[in-house]
């Protein structure tokens, strides 16, 4: 019996730690289940939460967008109301017509431009910043003028402003419709053309480039020996100094308009800013010309110097050339220099044109008047 006994004892003993660890391991089983679901349960909770805070959040955000993001967010209106049609509608509706008018539609733009906050104008490449889908520069920037008639236009270009401040004081006096261009290394050039603008007249940059000779083009010329980064950098610290221009016309050049390499950096610069290109014309084989057709730049050449060389018979000579051209062709461009015979006969000049049935004009009015005549006369000749 208790060999019996002892051996009952023993089996008892053997089985008893089998029984506790299938106890325990359904105790963990039912742990790790329930951790699971708790789990699960703060996953489900934080993704809804955190989608309710994004909604308050990204609401916020978008009430305080500046100006510029939303014109950059917000994508085309015929191209918004297509989608939104294409996106309720069903497969089998969309007529062909709808299709085509939803391909042919820009898509919406969902990037925004925004600039940094610390970054000003000022400290910008240039400070004709590009607007997605607005006007470019020299149409932005121009003066209003309205022409209803066939009132032959004549555009004064007054440059080499800025280094005298007397002679660019009495510029900044002359009627509004007189268009003025000042050299970027000037002193208080930012001054003067916010001056210049406030009183109406539409401006240039007076960009320096290299001459044939030994003249001096003055700092920050663009030279035919420099790279493309050189003069991409040069532009972008002229276009830096002022603000409002329509566009840049070059103060010498005669050698540098000749390169085809460096002024074909020059015009894609300024067709990206959306401005204008005016030939002074220091020399009759300029290439902007042809860059520009190219381009596709709003381009326009000079068609006189007026106080070259420097005497008041010679100022009223060439003043009556510019106003034969302008009959002639509707249009005409003439460029002097902020000297006092020149100053003296041209306000004169300017108080009496309209008696002689012409008009003066700001630059870009007369730019888009020989826009307009190439366009007519291309059509005529497709008939």
């Amino acid at each position: 019996m208790a060999n019996c006994e002892t051996k009952m004892d023993y089996a008892s003993v053997l089985t008893q730690p089998q029984n506790i660890l299938e106890t325990q391991r359904a105790t963990q089983d039912a742990s790790e289940t329930r951790f699971a679901l708790y789990c699960s349960w703060m996953l489900i909770l934080g993704f809804l939460l955190g989608a309710f805070l994004g909604q308050v959040f990204g609401s916020a955000h978008a009430q305080g967008l500046s100006t510029l993001e939303l014109r950059s967010i917000a994508p085309p209106i015929s191209g918004a109301l297509e989608l939104r049609k294409s996106l309720v509608s069903r497969p089998g509706d969309l007529s062909r017509e709808r299709v085509s008018t939803l391909q042919d539609s820009a898509p919406p733009r969902l990037i925004a431009f925004q600039l940094p906050l610390r970054l000003t104008l000022h400290q910008a490449p240039h400070r004709q910043i590009p607007m997605i889908g607005a006007l470019p520069a020299w149409q932005k920037n121009g003066a209003e003028f309205a022409n209803t008639s066939e009132t032959p236009l004549i555009a004064i270009v007054i440059d080499d402003l800025g280094p005298v401040k007397r002679a660019t004081e009495r510029a900044l006096r002359l009627p509004a419709a007189v268009t003025l261009s000042f050299l970027p290394s000037a002193r208080s050039v930012d001054d003067f053309a916010r001056r210049a603008r406030a009183g109406g007249h539409e401006i240039l940059i007076h960009m320096p480039m290299e001459p044939k000779g030994d003249a001096n083009p003055g700092p920050h010329a663009l030279k035919v020996n420099q790279s493309g980064d050189d003069i991409t950098r040069e532009l972008s610290w002229a276009f830096s100094r002022l603000s409002g221009y329509v566009g840049i016309n070059n103060h010498m050049g005669s050698r540098f308009s000749h390169d085809l390499a460096n002024m074909s950096v020059v015009m894609k610069h300024i067709k990206a800013a959306g401005l204008l290109y005016l030939d002074s014309r220091t020399s009759g084989s300029s290439v902007a010309p042809l860059l520009a057709r190219t381009l596709d730049v709003p381009f326009a050449e000079r068609d006189v110097f007026v106080d070259d060389p420097l005497d008041t018979s010679t100022i009223l000579a060439r003043l009556k050339e510019t106003e034969a051209i302008a009959r002639r062709t509707g249009f005409a461009i003439a460029i002097a220099h902020p000297r006092d015979h020149s100053l003296d006969t041209l306000e004169v000049w300017l108080a009496t044109i309209e008696q002689r049935g012409l008009a003066v004009a700001p630059l870009t009015a007369v730019i888009k008047k020989q826009r307009d005549t190439r366009m007519r006369v291309v059509a005529i000749n497709e008939r």
